[in-house]
């Protein structure tokens, strides 16, 4: 479960006052992971729905897995390290948004990012932690976390324990769709609720 997630919503903006939170929800052949957005870090949710609405992520897969770190989709990694593993095309690119408060935990959301030295992400890809208890504190303030799972954090383990190839991408395709699921104040809150008690 997220620590103190719902607290760091709560912290960051008033929930009383807004009327409506867009989350993102990814639908596979194992099942659908939904996703909450930080407000904290608006750029990337903000990139990140752009995306979505323009149906960039629907047909992609989920092509580098790793029981016990991460499941990570969208576009692949920089096909060249003889580059130094950076990708060519820089234009989608996003500023960091770190914040201490924001860790790679289970269920975590982050964005997906090449050798910069920057640390800028490409929002094309992305990954969730998967839920290990294995210390990923290595990659906070390094890489951005821009929200967490509130709903399938069993898909999303479920997804991490595949059979994958040499490169780390499933022998059985995962592909994806994702879309824009609107919850008003009172539906985000049972969401919370739910993860509360677990």
């Amino acid at each position: 479960k997220p620590e103190n997630d719902k607290t760091l919503v709560q912290n960051s903006e008033n929930i009383n006052e807004v009327e409506s939170h867009e989350l993102v929800q990814i639908e596979t052949d194992h099942g659908n992971i939904l996703l909450y957005l930080h407000p904290e870090t608006p750029i990337h949710k903000k990139a990140f729905l752009d995306l979505v609405n323009e149906g960039y992520f629907n047909g992609q897969s989920f092509n580098r897995v790793i029981d016990g770190f991460v499941i990570q989709g969208g576009c692949p990694d920089p096909s060249d390290y003889s580059n130094g593993g950076l990708w060519e095309d820089t234009s989608m690119f996003i500023p960091a948004e770190f914040h201490e408060h924001l860790k790679h935990k289970p269920g975590a959301l982050g964005g997906g990012r090449d050798n910069n030295t920057k640390m800028m992400t490409n929002p094309c890809q992305f990954y969730i932690c998967d839920s290990t208890d294995r210390d990923l504190s290595r990659l906070d303030m390094k890489y951005t976390i821009f929200g967490f799972v509130i709903e399938g954090m069993d898909v999303v383990q479920l997804i991490s324990e595949l059979s994958t190839d040499k490169h780390n991408a499933p022998i059985e395709p995962v592909t994806m769709n994702a879309s824009v699921v609107v919850l008003s104040e009172s539906e985000l809150n049972q969401y919370f609720e739910k993860l509360d008690r677990q």
